[in-house]
């Protein structure tokens, strides 16, 4: 447990570094042009060699597809009670804000600290199927139904991530050799990907500005967060035989704190974004305080699941 708890806060190092960089050059740092090179750049082959490092077996696509139907399901029954929400944004950061974890920035270099190495091709993954509902239903959502599934879809596949993944699948499909120095190179471009993802968040973090939010909506959206989602996920897991690797890198992902891209989302659609950020702050502390010592007995308790 220990070992989770200092892993965990090890890697907010990170984000504090770029928290502080924004702080004291705030004039100079542009976020956004990091979010670019992340996004076209760094995750596409962070997503590459994820899917090389080691071969594809059933259950890296299983495991992903289970953590998609996880949260197809959390919007099917979140989608009976937001009815009884008045207000329409406020209707639509309840329904698609709880179930968005933070799979990429935390997710995956936290999987390496806790699973370690093996953990990868599950934990990006995971965060692939994660990023295509967060850009096709999230994003519709966010934009309160002034964004069809045909745009939508546009958007998803020019995304070059998308691509860079089935090319990987098909490289490992047909058995096609990698020079072992071409890895390396995207090992580097990995986990440089992972630091400037954890001080990105930092800068936004930075950057929050919010208005008052009632303790109620706080209350149900990290309810969804960390109590309807999870339960959902450990429901799923729990009915089909996984390998424990597949247990313990479904469970923390599930339980990773709300993503930053939901601020971007509810910005660009000008739903609340300055709720929203307070939601991933809040979630984030909650995460912080809580979250190792609650993987560290969900783990403990899989392993004993799995042993029997």
């Amino acid at each position: 447990m220990i070992d989770i708890a200092l892993n965990y806060y090890i890697l907010h190092i990170f984000v504090l570094f770029g928290w502080i960089a924004k702080k004291l050059h705030s004039d100079n740092m542009n976020e956004k042009s990091f979010v670019i090179l992340s996004i076209y750049f760094l995750q596409p082959l962070l997503t590459f060699w994820g899917l090389m490092v080691r071969p594809i077996d059933w259950n890296a696509i299983l495991i992903p597809v289970v953590y998609g139907v996880g949260m197809c399901v959390a919007l099917a029954i979140l989608g009976v009670f937001r009815s009884y929400i008045s207000d329409r944004k406020d209707r639509e950061i309840f329904h698609i804000t709880g179930i968005i974890s933070n799979t990429g920035n935390l997710g995956i270099p936290l999987g390496i600290l806790i699973v370690g190495i093996e953990s990868i091709p599950y934990t990006v993954g995971i965060n692939l199927v994660n990023s295509l509902i967060v850009l096709t239903l999230g994003a519709f959502r966010y934009s309160r139904g002034n964004y069809s599934f045909n745009e939508s879809f546009r958007k998803v596949i020019r995304l070059p991530i998308c691509w860079v993944a089935i090319l990987a699948l098909i490289w490992q499909n047909q058995n096609w050799p990698f020079p072992e120095i071409g890895l390396q190179s995207l090992e580097m471009a990995a986990y440089t990907a992972m630091v400037i993802q954890l001080m990105i968040y930092g800068m936004y973090i930075a950057d929050m500005k919010w208005q008052q939010v009632k303790l109620v909506s706080i209350v149900a959206i990290q309810g969804v967060k960390y109590g309807v989602f999870p339960i959902i996920i450990f429901t799923l897991i729990y009915c089909l035989e996984l390998p424990l690797i597949g247990w313990q890198c479904l469970m923390l992902q599930a339980m990773m704190p709300i993503a930053i891209n939901t601020i971007n989302l509810s910005a660009l659609y000008d739903c609340y974004p300055q709720k929203v950020a307070l939601h991933v702050l809040v979630s984030s502390v909650v995460a912080f305080l809580c979250i190792p010592f609650y993987l560290a007995l969900l783990f403990s308790l899989s392993s004993s699941i799995v042993s029997q």
